[in-house]
């Protein structure tokens, strides 16, 4: 038995210092693949990156692991971030100020919107949905920007503009969808085959008008088009909630990005920063109106379940007290029976139904 005792002591304890080893391993690389993404996102010859998603990337797995496990991940996320500014040959100063912007919002959203919502947040409604965007889409991007604008070269409220812009639109998509992806957990597996397949046709539709709106067109491609993926947000919000339409917004968010620093899509030919703010007001407008339809589509939803569950205990207490009950609709006249009718008077609902 001490043997025994003594080896699940030991197994315990190496499990014990594996799994935040794994943790912090994963978030190094989650966060070196971030900046490279970001930094395929940036445009020439602005020099500027329309969507940042390291920030939003960290604050997203920080809420979904124990707060003790901050340190250590903040600091291995923004050495990952370090040593690709270093690669990309960024100077050492701007990427000292780059740093500290990044470790003030991240802090501040991590800790406002954890507070906030004591742990992971829910955008199940409309008020939960406003809480979270106050704190992580206006308030920390809004203060970040005024540090991080100081790195970058040229006027400094366009560079203010852009990058609070960057920040707000990756916030405002990416995690939620990552939240959603997360929170639902082995609901994803009970799903059926024609939800799947609906997801899949879904997504696949979004590629296709996205690489023909951004990627397959001339530059200053009619910006009409943009319209097209007004049905796709509608189907994504109707069907999917809010995890559908930020997952749908980030994808039409790269395809954009990716179209202009390619040349092409709606997005070019006027020069300067005026396609990325053009760029960048287009992805925050059509996202911010989808997100609050699907957080008022998924609040209907609960509250409909939930009036449904209270039926149902109704009914159940009713049937166990041999209890009846009637409503009377003053419209139609009628003056439906329910509960245990037949019991207690010997007659059914439909009896009783006129």
């Amino acid at each position: 038995m001490d043997a025994a005792g003594h080896s699940s002591r030991n197994i315990s304890n190496q499990n014990s210092i594996l799994r935040p080893a794994i943790l912090v391993c994963g978030v190094a690389a989650l966060a070196y693949m971030a900046a490279r993404l970001g930094g395929a996102l940036v445009l020439y010859p602005q020099n500027v990156w329309p969507l940042w998603p390291g920030c939003a990337l960290i604050v997203s797995v920080l809420l979904l692991v124990p707060r003790k496990s901050w340190a250590p991940l903040i600091a291995v996320a923004f050495a990952a971030f370090a040593i690709y500014d270093l690669q990309a040959g960024v100077p050492t100063s701007m990427i000292v100020r780059l740093i500290l912007a990044d470790a003030v919002e991240v802090v501040s959203v991590a800790l406002l919107v954890s507070y906030s919502f004591k742990g992971v947040p829910k955008l199940d409604s409309v008020r939960a949905l406003a809480k979270y965007s106050f704190f992580a889409v206006i308030v920390a991007p809004v203060v970040a920007s005024f540090l991080g604008a100081l790195a970058w070269r040229g006027g400094y409220w366009n560079s203010w503009k852009v990058s609070f812009l960057s920040e707000a639109i990756a916030f405002l998509t990416l995690p939620p969808a990552i939240w959603g992806w997360a929170s639902a957990g082995p609901a994803w597996v009970r799903k059926s085959r024609a939800y799947w397949l609906e997801a899949g046709a879904l997504l696949l539709a979004l590629i296709l008008f996205g690489w023909l709106t951004f990627v397959a067109l001339k530059p200053s491609s009619p910006p009409i088009l943009l319209y097209c993926f007004v049905p796709f947000l509608l189907w994504a919000a109707l069907r999917f909630g809010l995890t559908g339409v930020s997952t749908s917004m980030l994808v039409i968010a790269l395809l954009s990005i990716w179209g202009a620093i390619n040349g092409r899509g709606p997005f070019t030919g006027q020069g300067s920063l005026e396609d990325v703010l053009s760029l960048q007001l287009f992805l925050l407008f059509a996202t911010v109106p989808f997100m609050v339809f699907a957080a008022l589509v998924e609040e209907r939803q609960r509250g409909v379940a939930e009036l449904r569950e209270d039926e149902e205990r109704i009914r159940l207490g009713m049937v166990a007290a041999k209890m009846m009950g009637w409503e009377w609709d003053i419209k139609s006249g009628r003056n439906p029976w329910f509960g245990e009718t037949r019991t207690v008077m010997g007659m059914t609902s439909a009896d009783t139904s006129g």
